[in-house]
Order: C-alpha cells, then sequence, then structure tokens
C-alpha cells in the first residue's frame, strides 16, 4: 500500500513539475498554476534540440533523468518484472510530454529521451546491485 502511494505522490510531482504553467516562477516562487489549451500545436513535439545549451537548459534536462530514475527506483519497489518498469516508465515519460502541450508548456520528443535515460539508469543500477548481493551472499559460503 505505501510502496504504491509513493509512486502515486512521484507521478502527481512529475505532472505538477511538467504541467504547471511557469516552471521558473514554480522555482523561484513556489507557484503552482494551470492553463489548459484544448487545441495545442501538436508539430512543438517535434522541434530539436537547441543549437546552444544554457545551464538553465542542462539543469531542467538532468531534473528529467533524475525524476524518472527515482520513478523507476520506485516501480521496481512495487511491481515484480524489470519489463513492466521499463513499460510504464516510459509510457509515463511519453504521457507528461504529451499532455505538457495541452497546459501550455513545450513537450518535446528529445525529452522523452532524457526520461529515457533515467529509466535506463534505474534498471542497469538495480541489476549492478542484484548481481553485488550475488556476489556477496556467494562469497559468504565460500
Amino acid at each position: 500500500m505505501m510502496k504504491g502511494l509513493a509512486i502515486f505522490i512521484w507521478m502527481l510531482f512529475i505532472f505538477i513539475l511538467t504541467c504547471t504553467a511557469s516552471f521558473s516562477e514554480l522555482m523561484a516562487f513556489g507557484e503552482i498554476r494551470f492553463r489548459f489549451e484544448a487545441r495545442p500545436d501538436l508539430t512543438d513535439l517535434f522541434t530539436p534540440l537547441p543549437e546552444e545549451l544554457s545551464n538553465g537548459f542542462i539543469k531542467q534536462k538532468v531534473g528529467h533523468i533524475l525524476a524518472f530514475f527515482l520513478f523507476t527506483m520506485l516501480l521496481q519497489r512495487k511491481m515484480p518484472y524489470k519489463r513492466h518498469h521499463f513499460i510504464a516508465a516510459f509510457t509515463y515519460a511519453a504521457f507528461t510530454e504529451i499532455i505538457q502541450l495541452f497546459f501550455a508548456r513545450n513537450g518535446r520528443l528529445f525529452d522523452i529521451g532524457f526520461d529515457l535515460a533515467g529509466i535506463t539508469l534505474a534498471l542497469c543500477f538495480s541489476l549492478w546491485a542484484s548481481k553485488s548481493r550475488q556476489v556477496d551472499i556467494n562469497s559468504q559460503y565460500d
């Protein structure tokens, strides 16, 4: 029950971060405000990475990676199969990018790539940790 609640709260946190009207106002003043746009320009999804990457842009993308790393780690505590972790996290990543367009924000396909990096890192970390535990257990019996 608590694991499911933690996942729900983290999903809500990601939703607020991605759909609030102004991410910068949220970070600076804690202001959460939503502005719904019924007919967004879906071609915004295909906007490429900017040629020059500012510090703010890089920090935001690191935030994508960390948010989905933690989300995937939480999923792994609740769901038994890695395939399910990947599918659930990737689906939510795609959902958040698309839904942003309806909240006057910039949803981008390349952001799904940053989310995917966090998902992949979490799955690799868990694989590494489980193999490390197996080595430790096996070495105790040698």
